[in-house]
């Protein structure tokens, strides 16, 4: 099984010197897992066309406005990881604020994901962004999700895309003040907020799936 989180925005300097305040938790995973110091593919530096990439591998050089080359997009010759996925029976989910915005509902239904999961088909608690799902929302999501591709007999890829750590500022969730303490900008705050999620969000899964950790 696997499970892929894609940070909106976070930089690897949040992991180096005095910003590693703010990552206690990927620190402690870098330095316990494996991590590659990889630089980003060029026609690759936004959200979209970053998942495009590391779908099939290509850049996305596409001659238009990032934001826009995607939506009507409705199927692809291009092998991507999902197309071997499906080959191999595998169930694929993807999670996200939003995935109208940018096109990446239909790249997704190009590249043959069984299930999108974001603000459209969840229920509403009043804390969207403009991006839909807050991350915090979005973990607890995950984790239900977890739960059920568990007990199913077909392996699965579960993928989560967070988004309130939105460049230039993020996106402040107040309800995070309980557990993260003030930081010098709401920037700040949230990629610390971000950081917890991922902490927990691995915590729970150490007890869920303890034979896969």
């Amino acid at each position: 099984n696997i499970i892929i989180i894609s940070m909106e925005s976070l930089e690897r300097g949040f992991l180096h010197h005095t910003n590693s305040s703010l990552t206690p938790n990927l620190n402690q995973l870098k330095s316990q897992w494996n991590y590659l110091d990889i630089n980003q593919n060029y026609g690759s530096g936004w959200t979209s066309g970053s998942l495009y990439t590391y779908l099939t591998g290509f850049p996305s050089f596409f001659g238009s406005y990032g934001n826009s080359i995607f939506k009507g997009s409705y199927h692809s010759n291009i092998t991507s990881i999902s197309n071997l996925l499906k080959q191999s029976n595998y169930q694929i989910t993807y999670l996200n604020g939003n995935t109208d915005h940018s096109g990446v509902k239909d790249m997704l239904n190009a590249f043959s994901f069984d299930k999108i999961i974001d603000t459209k088909n969840t229920p509403k608690n009043g804390y969207e962004s403009e991006y839909g799902l807050r991350d915090m929302d979005l973990f607890s999501i995950a984790k239900s999700e977890v739960r059920t591709l568990k007990d199913s007999k077909k392996p699965y890829a579960l993928f989560i895309s967070t988004t309130d750590s939105h460049f230039p500022n993020g996106i402040y969730d107040k309800r995070m003040e309980a557990v993260i303490s003030p930081k010098n900008s709401k920037y700040e705050f949230t990629i610390a907020s971000l950081d917890y999620l991922i902490g927990n969000f691995i915590s729970f899964l150490k007890i869920v799936l303890p034979k896969k950790f």
